[in-house]
């Protein structure tokens, strides 16, 4: 069995980079320790978007941002090993979406499995040998959202993340996500993020991290569970099990 968690740090939002030294710290360390405890258990798989790469200096060079740094210390290679594309634009990026695993080795892959054919540092995938292969993405918002889910490609078995779009009402393109994905079928289409005003008041809360799992691996899955009790970022963490 499998235990996978998707998470939206937000790490790299306004909300978290708005906080104070001390606060943002603190708030890091948290989520850190979260992911941590999760990958304590066997055969655990973090999938992550929102964690920061580097920062323009004050002089325009750019530089690893602390919170990345802190993130590559806590999860060391000896211990965990830190999937990620964050080479993409030669390595001029503010955030990547990354996998987070004690499992050590994985069979190559084929870059088909992304939405582009090529790897940017929205995504990330993995092949687990003998088992599944396994699609992370932090889809583009706004204009450019319905673009990109509509081209997601069906080839991973799972595929997980921040979609930036769902199955409900205030998604003005609701009826094209219930068409995205015919090899797969969404089993998490719950609130998972949290959506407040500039007070730090609950507006609405929103479906956009999803879980997809191809039809024929579909009674594999279990135990989806959002953690709406998890507050460190303005969405919440998934957790669910592949038995393989």
């Amino acid at each position: 069995m499998y235990q996978i968690l998707n998470w939206n740090t937000a790490l790299t939002e306004k909300r978290n980079t708005a906080l104070t030294k001390t606060e943002k710290e603190n708030n890091l360390s948290k989520i850190l320790q979260f992911i941590k405890k999760f990958l304590d258990g066997k055969n655990t798989i973090a999938v992550l978007q929102q964690i920061p790469f580097k920062m323009k200096n004050e002089d325009g060079s750019w530089i690893y941002s602390d919170s990345y740094k802190k993130f590559e210390t806590e999860f060391s290679s000896d211990e965990y090993k830190i999937i990620s594309n964050n080479d993409f634009n030669d390595g001029f990026i503010v955030m990547q979406t990354v996998i987070v695993t004690r499992i050590k080795t994985f069979p190559p892959k084929d870059n088909n499995i992304y939405t582009k054919g090529e790897p940017t540092n929205r995504e990330v995938a993995i092949e687990i040998e003998n088992a599944f292969s396994l699609l992370g993405l932090h889809a583009e918002n706004g204009e450019k959202n319905l673009t990109y889910i509509k081209s997601i490609k069906g080839i991973a078995d799972v595929i997980v993340g921040d979609f930036n779009a769902g199955d409900y009402q205030k998604y003005t393109h609701w009826e094209t996500f219930r068409k995205i994905l015919p090899s797969h079928v969404c089993v998490c289409n719950l609130p998972t993020k949290c959506v407040v005003d500039e007070n730090g008041k609950l507006i609405r809360k929103t479906c956009i991290d999803h879980i997809f799992i191809k039809r024929e691996l579909i009674t594999k899955c279990e135990n989806v569970k959002v953690h709406d009790n998890i507050n460190y970022s303005d969405h919440y963490p998934i957790t669910f099990d592949i038995k393989l």
